[in-house]
Parts: C-alpha cells; sequence; structure tokens
C-alpha cells in the first residue's frame, strides 16, 4: 500500500471519491495510473500530516480480511465487487453481494 495526496478530486467509482488534497491509500497498480496522469504526489509527513484522510470503502481494492461486510452498505459492497472482479447479474440483494464477495475471496485465497 502506497500513502499518497490528491492533487485534485480523484472518483475510483461512484462510492469511492477521494477529494482535493487529502490523503489515501492505494495500490502499487492505482499510484502508477494515477501518477502518469499528475493526479497525486508522494507523502511528506513534515508537510502532509496535517491533511485530512480520505476514507475509502474497500481501499485500494479489497476490504481488510477483518473488516466485518455486514456493515458495509450496499453501495460499499458494490464498489468491493467491482474492485475485486467479482462476477454480478446486477440485482443482487445486499446478502447476496457479500456471499459473492466472500465466495470470490474463498476461490482466491483458500484456507
Amino acid at each position: 500500500m502506497n500513502k499518497l495526496v490528491s492533487v485534485h478530486e480523484i472518483q475510483f467509482s461512484p462510492t469511492d471519491v477521494v477529494k482535493a488534497n487529502h490523503v489515501f491509500q492505494a495500490t502499487d497498480e492505482e499510484k502508477a495510473f494515477l501518477i502518469e496522469r499528475n493526479a497525486v504526489r508522494g507523502f511528506v509527513p513534515e508537510q502532509d500530516a496535517k491533511l485530512p484522510e480520505a476514507s475509502r470503502p474497500g481501499a485500494a481494492g479489497k476490504v481488510d480480511d477483518d473488516t466485518d461486510l455486514s456493515k458495509l452498505k450496499k453501495d460499499e459492497l458494490l464498489a468491493i465487487a467491482q474492485r475485486e472482479e467479482v462476477e454480478l447479474q446486477g440485482n443482487e440483494t445486499v446478502a447476496q453481494l457479500r456471499e459473492a464477495i466472500e465466495a470470490k475471496r474463498a476461490a482466491i485465497d483458500p484456507i
């Protein structure tokens, strides 16, 4: 994970928006993509310590394994499903979204 500062507003998805001059976490792929477009700069602790932290649902593609999916709203679950490339029909309920995300994760990271 990379700690970055947004130069301008960045919209990852309809529910995942980072406002300008906010600190946020990003994957290596997101970082490379955003740097190419001059959308971010690196985090400098001495300079950026007082900037607000952006809250991203499922930041950088995956909610931590200890995050309780049952506490997330439908739009947050949809954003996670999209980032984690979960196949959806488009009419899933919140419970079905949680099940689909958990099934995809179990298929990728079997216990």
